[in-house]
């Protein structure tokens, strides 16, 4: 059993964000668009019609 407040588990999971980071697989960005919150789902201007969720 781990506690996700531990400091061993904060180091384990800070590290592997790092990595992660490194290789390019996740990134620091913005994404500007529309979100239903039934679908929980993002969606773009040009997938919308009439501003409602497809």
């Amino acid at each position: 059993f781990i506690r996700t407040t531990e400091v061993r588990h904060i180091r384990v999971v800070k590290g592997l964000l790092n990595k992660l980071y490194e290789k390019g697989d996740i990134y620091k960005g913005e994404y500007e668009g529309w979100y239903c919150v039934p679908c929980e789902t993002f969606w773009t201007e040009t997938q919308l019609t009439d501003k409602t969720c497809p």
